[in-house]
């Protein structure tokens, strides 16, 4: 399994009640538009908190800025230790609060079973290696560019997943130096969705490839540094193999930081992401949806004698469905949704912590994917 920038780089250089029940996609439909601010970094991220004491005897106190794990990771190879931007003065271990998970890649098939079209995710995907993936062993045949037919092995579309929040705009309009009329964004909240009669930020998984989407972030973070202190604008064009997405930064000049660990709930996210591909790459699965797997033996199919001596070939603990905020089942942490503005950036243009990201009760758009779509929720 690939993840972070080794996911994105290997795809730059190629061009390239249910178990899943708590899981949204990200859609959109041809000319729909919304805002997305990125739980996920292109790379691993570290993220961090400075401690360290500047020149003036003030403690730096710098918070929730990032940095790429693998630059981290090199300037400690070279016996070295990264600087912050605030103060200049070293990063210590201790400052780290957490490592915001990199993009997933995954090995994508399409297959038509009973005449039904059906997706699933190339049993390689996980570096599991209990089970050989059956469809990466047949062969299809294609159309050559002088027109003639040949075959090749049924190779899986690489996509690449991530998290974000649905983010909804407040604007006004206001006229420029030169008199032109313009238009302002005032601030920016995370969408809220009635979950089971609790309100909670509208969480999406994205599952996109590369070149028409994932390219563009890409770039972005190859300009920056990082795509999460900022929100992003998305539209798309198209809805077969001319789509394309038109993404662009909110505000590049107001870098706000999120803590991602607010939008968690029972498992970090990075935990259900990785349990929810293991679901969809499993035997149990593939099985489930009519593809046979050779050498798969389901629980149901295990001689009684052997029952207690069976265990499943791969892990399959994934959480079916978040626990939420009820009488009968108190949270750890409630969700605050008291903030309503977004910070105002210091001069000195560093990200600003958006402490609870200013939560507020507002209706789901439609641009979100329920589970029981999930057939029509992939776009190219």
């Amino acid at each position: 399994m690939k993840t972070g920038l080794a996911a994105i780089n290997s795809a730059e250089s190629s061009n390239g009640g249910s178990q899943g029940g708590s899981v949204k996609f990200f859609h959109l439909a041809d000319g729909e538009s919304c805002t997305i601010r990125l739980l996920t970094g292109i790379d691993n991220m570290v993220v961090y908190t400075h401690h360290a004491v500047k020149g003036d005897g003030t403690p730096c106190n710098a918070h929730l800025l990032e940095i790429g794990q693998t630059d981290w990771d090199e300037i400690i190879a070279a016996g070295q230790r990264p600087i912050c931007p605030v103060c200049g003065q070293p990063i210590m271990d201790t400052d780290i609060d957490y490592i915001r998970p990199g993009i997933m890649e995954v090995g994508q098939h399409t297959e038509m079973v009973n005449g039904n079209r059906t997706l699933v995710y190339c049993m390689d995907s996980l570096d599991d290696d209990s089970h050989n993936c059956p469809l990466c062993t047949h062969t299809v045949e294609f159309i050559k560019r002088d027109g003639s037919h040949g075959t090749r092995r049924n190779n899986p579309a690489k996509r690449y997943m991530a998290w974000c929040v649905l983010r909804e705009k407040h604007t006004s309009q206001s006229v420029n130096a030169q008199g032109m009329p313009m238009t302002v964004v005032d601030g920016i909240e995370d969408v809220m969705e009635d979950v089971d009669g609790v309100m909670r930020p509208a969480i999406r998984l994205i599952n996109m490839g590369y070149k028409n989407f994932w390219s563009h972030f890409h770039s972005f973070w190859n300009a920056n540094g990082a795509v999460g202190y900022y929100d992003f604008d998305i539209t798309r064009s198209g809805s077969t193999t001319d789509t394309v997405y038109n993404i662009t930064c909110v505000d590049m000049n107001t870098p706000v930081a999120l803590d991602m660990r607010q939008y968690e709930e029972d498992e970090p996210l990075s935990a259900k992401l990785e349990g929810f591909v293991r679901y969809m790459s499993s035997p149990e699965y593939y099985v489930s949806k009519g593809i046979h797997v050779p050498g798969y033996v389901s629980p149901e199919q295990v001689p009684p004698e052997q029952a207690n001596a069976y265990s499943a070939p791969m892990n399959m603990n994934m959480t079916t469905s978040p626990k939420y905020v009820t009488a009968e089942n108190p949270p750890s942490q409630q969700w605050n949704p008291s903030v309503t503005t977004v910070p105002v950036a210091p001069a000195s243009n560093m990200p600003v912590d958006a402490g609870n990201g200013g939560f507020r009760q507002t209706p789901i758009p439609q641009s979100g994917t329920p589970w029981n779509q999930v057939n029509t929720a992939f776009d190219a």
